[in-house]
């Protein structure tokens, strides 16, 4: 109950996170979810392939879906829930899918699923507060079904989360915007330079241009 929630794997230790191992493990990680939600998406919509932007591949009909689900390579409890969730899916018209691409972000992620694989990675570690890193580290796997976005990798060490979300706290002043934005700045230009300057990396990787901040009503700007 002191874990976040989905699988957990227990990692040997810190030291593994910049080894050539812990990348292997996190790309196999991600080609297996990616096989399993291709699965999930053939059995409910007959596809395999991604959808377009702002589409989303018409649903077979229940009593399709129903068969392919029960051949899903999952056990009983799982393929049951995919039936109740697949019960509540509805088909999304065109009119409304490009009625949604200019909605708000909130509102397509409510209705514009499907967009498989979604996931978050997660590390998580128990120790005391004194002594975070005394403790085995977890990686914690979190699929995110029927979603539109995947979720924040926020690490955690003795029970205290890297970010804390304050709600009813007020506006941001201009100054607030100010001051992170420029802190995002930097640490996308920081990010940009390593990068490009990581070896063997220059040729196969190009960061695309770093905006900057118009301000609160205006956003990032190109």
């Amino acid at each position: 109950g002191s874990r976040p929630l989905g699988a957990v794997l227990s990692l040997p230790g810190w030291h593994v996170l910049d080894s050539e191992d812990f990348e292997d493990l996190v790309r196999r990680i991600h080609r297996r979810l990616e096989a399993l939600a291709t699965l999930v998406l053939e059995a409910l919509t007959g596809r395999v392939d991604p959808p377009r932007p702002w589409h989303r591949h018409p649903l077979l009909p229940m009593r399709e879906i129903g068969p392919r689900i029960a051949d899903l390579p999952f056990g009983t409890e799982v393929k049951e829930g995919l039936r109740v969730l697949a019960g509540d899916l509805r088909a999304l018209a065109p009119g409304t899918a490009r009625w949604l691409a200019q909605a708000t972000p909130r509102r397509r992620m409510d209705l514009m699923t499907l967009n498989q694989p979604c996931y978050a990675l997660n590390l998580h570690a128990a120790g005391s507060q004194s002594d975070p890193l005394a403790d085995e580290v977890h990686l914690i796997i979190q699929p995110k079904l029927f979603s539109g976005i995947g979720g924040a990798g926020l690490l955690t060490l003795g029970g205290i989360p890297s970010v804390r979300i304050l709600r009813g706290q007020g506006s941001f002043s201009n100054a607030q915007w100010e001051h992170r934005a420029d802190f995002q700045r930097e640490f996308t230009c920081f990010n940009q330079g390593q990068l490009l300057g990581a070896e063997g990396t220059a040729g196969a990787i190009r960061p695309s241009r770093v905006r900057r901040f118009g301000g609160p009503s205006r956003g990032w700007v190109t």
